[in-house]
């Protein structure tokens, strides 16, 4: 059976703040013969308090979710089933005591194809390459007023970057009742790499950035590490954190490794 070799590498720093709310994950395993993986990044909201909390609320129930996909893939309606899981990580953090909340972006790969949820301003990129060109294209959507505003086009660009609610989430899991969704799937070329970072760490490192360190090749923690050092390079203060994760088409047989390491301060 021709697969997808999957492999992934998860960094995050604390930058110069106290707490470092950002939560990453990932599992990679084969599950009836197709390499499958799961993978999220989680920002507790910072204005909040515990936010880290709800992120880490988050990651728990996805590894719960993943524990149960054998019988999810059985039964189909995948973007369906990532629906119910986040409404259910939802419920289950409006239910905690503490006021939090969290940004959520997860990416399912099951054999060719991809599967993305996201609510928050967080964001999955895809990066295909060809020679020694690399295209970036971001598959989520910010829920956030800058990303409204921008929609609407009723203020320049100035008057939306002056604005002190540029940075303002507009859907998340754990403030809202019914957050915004976006949802999304398509197929995988021969190499794809996606990108799943916080906010702190597109603010930092530019679209072009992102897209001319991916040119060359280079193995998924690596580039993880380039990225963030990037975001180090331009003087990130925020939580800054970066999920990549390369597929490749090859003829493959059991389990896929992944690779994991947690960078921060204090």
């Amino acid at each position: 059976m021709t697969n997808f070799q999957i492999e992934a590498a998860a960094l995050s720093s604390i930058g110069n703040r106290a707490e470092n709310q950002d939560r990453l994950y990932y599992k990679i395993d084969t599950v009836d013969g197709q390499n499958c993986g799961l993978f999220c990044v989680a920002d507790g909201m910072g204005g909040l308090a515990d936010g880290h909390l709800a992120a880490v609320a988050a990651v728990e129930g996805l590894g719960k979710w993943w524990e149960n996909l054998p019988k999810i893939l059985s039964s189909g309606y995948i973007l369906e089933q990532l629906q119910n899981l986040f409404h259910d990580i939802n419920r289950q953090i409006l239910q905690m005591a503490n006021k939090s909340g969290t940004t959520l972006s997860v990416l399912l790969i099951v054999g060719n194809t991809y599967y993305i949820a996201h609510s928050g301003d967080s964001r999955i990129y895809m990066i295909k390459k060809s020679f020694n060109k690399a295209a970036l294209r971001q598959l989520t959507e910010d829920h956030s007023w800058q990303a409204e505003q921008l929609k609407k086009a009723e203020l320049t660009a100035a008057q939306i970057a002056a604005n002190p609610l540029k940075n303002r989430i507009t859907s998340c899991l754990g403030v809202y009742e019914n957050p915004k969704l976006f949802t999304n799937f398509g197929r995988l070329s021969r190499s794809t790499i996606f990108i799943l970072c916080s906010d702190g760490l597109y603010r930092a490192v530019s679209d072009k950035e992102f897209a001319k360190t991916a040119k060359r090749k280079a193995a998924s923690e690596k580039l993880a590490a380039k990225y963030l050092y990037k975001a180090a390079l331009n003087g990130v203060s925020d939580n800054a954190s970066i999920l990549t994760v390369t597929c490749r088409k090859r003829k493959l047989k059991g389990k896929t490794p992944g690779f994991f390491r947690f960078w921060g301060r204090g």
